[in-house]
This record gives structure tokens, C-alpha cells and sequence, in this order.
């Protein structure tokens, strides 16, 4: 099979509902008469409630308006049990509010439950439900984000950056390797294409590609559909052919700044034509500044000091405990240019090609300033720069591992 893009909307669509369905199942906890019949006891309506008959929240915080630009709430309720938080409505909410966590086991003790929102751009007011339900009870709690701000004046639409430096192209080779990767990179219209290709370049002998992947995300309000096609070279540098071997796709929902808030993805292997259980990540932002992300069943927490990101630490929101570091930064006083891809990050192309993305605008802004370290692990990456003419970055090398990034631009 040669590479041909294939998007299934559909499939992403039906997905989508279906996991809606499963978020919105109701579970049953008896009739929710309470004791003396009138509905009190778990009616969902956060009327006075005994502490033994289930989850107890105060009135005023049943029904909430918020300013469009208030975007963090926090609920504060007591439950007898473990409780368990979601949010009901349409999927587009996805794009534009979450929970901190979706469940807890602070039986008989006041519990905080983050709620993080989006600045409202969409020019009408919106609505959404939480549902904080314990074995015996259920509350609803109403949230109104209006669209204007606290002087009734409204927010100016958010304009995607066109930025004064655009990448085409970035080069990551190893000292004294014949092989390299090579990164391409074209937007337009909403629509960013991705070329990556691993290639092998010895003197005499034409550039042999072993392996390579196409990617293409398209943009609508809301959303980004994607798709990730990997193929390997079953010929030679003279005669290749390019034999795909697996596709990706997914579908992201986005929040006002064209950020991804929650994404979808399943993968197949077109040999055996297997499919990978869908792929499930989320992320929170403040400002466009990722503070964090839950991935491959861990979340991390994202710390900022002066526009730059100085940590990462895995985190736990049910317990609120928060690892030492894993990854820390920090920076030289060279700014970071205003280019279409983070050159901070090049580090993540060193342990896969799956990272190309998250170089990108669509996970959020870079630090103000250009990176010297990288600790992960304990194990620190020093970066140095070259410039050209022109002042643009032109190459990133980083002596303890041997690896030279080179630039080219628009």
C-alpha cells in the first residue's frame, strides 16, 4: 500500500458521541427521596443536606456566573464516601472548561475541586453542568460564563499569530553519523503539514530514506483533525518504494487560542490491521502557558517563573502530591524568536518523531527566553546557539550527547 491521507470523520465523530454517552451515563443511587420524601436528600438540587445522607455543598455555590475572562473556579464540598466529578453537556465543552480531577476519597473531610475555564471569545453566554455524585447523592452544579467582562465590555477575538519567523525545515544529526532527520514544515489556510524522513547521506552514494512519516492536522472552530501516516523504504536509494505501515488519526478539540484541551487518537498497523486502543490525553492552560497535562496515565504539573518554564513534576490530584522535579530548566538571555515552531523543545525529537507536534503552537506558548539546560533525571543537556546573518537561530548544538540541530527558514 503506497501513502494515500485518509481522514475518517466519521469515525472520529461516532467515537466522540460514544465516549459523550459513556461520560453522561447516569448511575443510579435508589430514588433520592431521603428520609422524609420531599427530594432533600438527593435530589440534586444542593438544598440542606445531612452529612449522612450524602455529598453536602453550600446553596451559592449550586449556581454560578462567571466574567469571561474568570477562568478558575473552585468548589468546595464535603462527602460521607468517595465521590467521583464530571461534566454533562454538549462534547464542545471539552474545548473550553475541565475538572482538576474526577474523583476523591476525602470521606467526612471539605474537599477543593479545581475547575479550570476558558476565556469566552464566542460572544454568547454558556453553560455547563458538573455532577458531584457519591453512592447516595447527586449534585448539579450550574456554571454560567457570560460573554462580556466585569465593565460590560467585550473581549476582541483571538487572531492566530502570524509570526516574523517561519521554519521550514530543521536538520538533527549526530557527530560522526551518516544518518540524520530531517523535519519539513508548511501551514496554510488552517491546514499544517509535517514531513519526516530518516535518512542516511554517505559521500558517493544517493540518500537512502529507511523510514519516514507524513503528517497533516486540519483545523476548524473547535477542532483539528489528524493524520500520522509511517511508511519504510523496502527498496534502495535508487529505486525506493515507499510501503506504508501505519496510520494514525485523531481528532483534538481546541480552545479559543487554537490550543489542544483534550485529544483522540488510535492507531493501525496496515499488515496485521490491528488497532491500538484509542489514545486519551488532556491538557489545561492559563494565559496560553501549559500548567498541565495528563498523558500515558500520568499528569504532570508545568511551573512557570517570568514566561519561562523552570520544572515539570509528575502529579497526583487526588492526593495533591507533587514528585520532585523530573525535568528542570533554565535559560539564557537571548529571547526566544517569534518563529511557528519551539525551539526549546527540540530536545523531544531526540526520542521520537511523535513529538514533532508538540514543537508547535497547537500545545501552547514557548518560554520568553532561549534554553542553556535541560536536567531530566538528573542527567543535564547544555544547548548553545549560532545565529545568522540575519539574526534568526540558525544551529543548536549539545556537546554531551553530540547533537546538531541546523535551521532553515521561510
Amino acid at each position: 500500500m503506497k501513502i494515500q491521507p485518509i481522514i475518517s470523520r466519521f469515525f472520529f465523530y461516532a467515537s466522540a458521541l460514544l465516549l459523550t454517552a459513556c461520560y453522561t451515563n447516569v448511575i443510579e443511587y435508589g430514588d433520592g427521596s431521603g428520609d422524609g420524601g420531599d427530594g432533600s436528600g438527593g435530589d440534586g438540587n444542593g438544598g440542606d443536606v445531612n452529612p449522612s445522607e450524602g455529598i453536602v455543598i453550600a446553596p451559592e455555590e449550586m449556581n454560578q456566573t462567571l466574567y469571561a475572562d474568570e477562568q478558575t473556579l473552585v468548589l468546595h464540598f464535603t462527602s460521607p464516601n468517595s465521590w467521583t466529578a464530571r461534566i454533562e453537556g454538549d462534547e464542545m465543552y471539552r474545548g473550553w472548561i475541565a475538572l482538576d480531577r474526577e474523583e476523591g476519597y476525602e470521606a467526612g473531610s471539605e474537599t477543593e475541586l479545581k475547575v479550570y475555564i476558558d476565556q469566552n471569545l464566542t460572544g454568547s453566554p454558556r453553560e455547563i453542568s458538573i455532577l458531584l455524585s457519591d453512592y447516595s447523592s447527586t449534585r448539579d452544579v450550574r456554571i454560567t460564563q457570560m460573554p462580556e467582562y466585569p465593565d460590560g465590555t467585550m473581549p476582541e477575538p483571538f487572531l492566530p499569530p502570524t509570526h516574523s519567523q517561519m521554519v521550514k525545515r530543521i536538520i538533527c544529526k549526530t557527530e560522526n553519523s551518516d544518518w540524520y532527520r530531517s523535519y519539513e514544515f508548511f501551514e496554510e489556510n488552517q491546514q499544517l503539514s509535517i514531513s519526516f524522513k530518516e535518512i542516511s547521506s554517505q559521500e558517493g552514494t544517493a540518500d537512502f530514506i529507511s523510514y519516514g512519516r507524513e503528517i497533516s492536522v486540519y483545523k476548524e472552530p473547535g477542532f483539528a483533525y489528524i493524520e500520522n501516516t509511517a511508511y519504510v523504504n523496502s527498496g534502495d536509494a535508487e529505486n525506493p518504494s515507499l510501503d506504508v505501515v501505519s496510520q494514525k488519526t485523531g481528532r483534538y478539540y481546541l480552545n479559543s487560542r487554537n490550543e489542544i484541551t483534550y485529544e483522540i487518537t488510535q492507531e493501525e498497523d496496515i499488515n496485521s490491521g490491528s488497532q491500538t486502543e484509542e489514545q486519551i490525553a488532556s491538557f489545561w492552560y492559563t494565559g496560553g502557558y501549559m500548567i498541565k497535562s495528563f498523558t500515558d496515565y500520568q499528569y504532570i504539573q508545568y511551573t512557570w517563573e517570568y514566561g519561562d518554564l523552570i520544572s515539570e513534576s509528575f502529579y497526583d490530584p487526588i492526593s495533591g502530591y507533587a514528585q520532585d522535579p523530573h525535568m528542570e530548566y533554565t535559560y539564557t538571555s537571548y529571547p526566544h524568536p517569534d518563529c511557528n515552531i519551539n525551539i526549546n523543545k527540540l530536545y523531544l525529537l531526540n526520542f521520537s518523531e511523535h513529538n514533532i507536534l508538540k514543537l508547535t503552537d497547537l500545545y501552547g506558548v514557548s518560554s520568553a527566553n532561549l534554553v542553556e539546560t535541560v536536567t531530566e533525571y538528573g542527567t543535564q543537556y547544555h544547548y548553545n546557539y549560532e545565529f545568522d546573518a540575519q539574526g534568526r537561530v540558525a544551529k543548536v548544538t549539545e556537546p554531551n550527547s553530540g547533537t546538531i540541530y541546523e535551521i532553515e527558514y521561510q
